[in-house]
């Protein structure tokens, strides 16, 4: 079985989705394309991907749009693997210019259409699963919730350590309390605000927040 997956970047990008495709191709013995959003990359892809005649199309982020365009007749079924929904971002976002507001309509657009449109769904949190169900009318038994895993491979337990002990050190955190370490942007979206609040809730609890919005 032939299975593709389409997601943003390149083999050097550093980020959520471009790590979690490849890692999910590695475990699934399937190929990936790189796109650009809705540029003329991920154009190219999906042409590329027509050729190349898949069983399956995994679409990872919105850069498989323009493959969802193509009739049925000449492409693979997709899954589309969701990571987050802009129309949460966009519902939770205030104080935007009107660029950036006209930006985020088409944005939205885009992703109902590619969620409408996929034969299946994969969410990584049920947050994700319920909000896909309320905002864009999803069959529920199309949606399955599959967290992101992790694994002891990518991961140094002697660097992990010292990197724990200079962290505390420098932020002047005693070992009895507990550190949540928040890494990302788009902090509407990712849930910021209610990781907060959760936080807030605790004594011995520190949040440290490495991104920008």
């Amino acid at each position: 079985m032939k299975i593709y997956n389409i997601v943003a970047g390149s083999k050097s990008t550093i980020g959520g989705a471009p790590i979690y495709a490849r890692r999910s191709a590695a475990h699934t013995n399937s190929k990936l394309t790189y796109g650009n959003g809705m540029g003329l990359k991920s154009l190219v892809a999906a042409f590329y991907l027509l050729f190349k005649r898949p069983d399956l199309v995994v679409i990872h982020d919105m850069s498989g749009f323009y493959y969802t365009l193509f009739p049925k007749f000449i492409r693979a079924p997709y899954i589309y693997n969701s990571l987050g929904l802009w129309k949460r971002y966009f519902v939770g976002m205030k104080h935007k210019n009107f660029l950036q507001q006209i930006k985020l309509h088409i944005a939205i657009l885009v992703e109902k259409h590619v969620i409408r449109k996929s034969n299946f769904i994969i969410a990584i949190s049920n947050q994700i699963r319920s909000d896909t169900i309320k905002y864009y009318d999803v069959d529920e038994k199309l949606i399955r919730v599959i967290y992101p895993g992790s694994s002891d491979v990518f991961y140094n337990k002697i660097l992990a350590r010292y990197s724990r002990i200079k962290l505390r050190e420098k932020y002047n955190i005693g070992e009895d309390k507990f550190v949540i370490i928040f890494i990302g942007q788009d902090f509407v979206r990712k849930g910021l605000k209610e990781l907060i609040d959760a936080v807030s809730r605790f004594d011995k609890l520190y949040l440290i927040v490495i991104g920008n919005e």
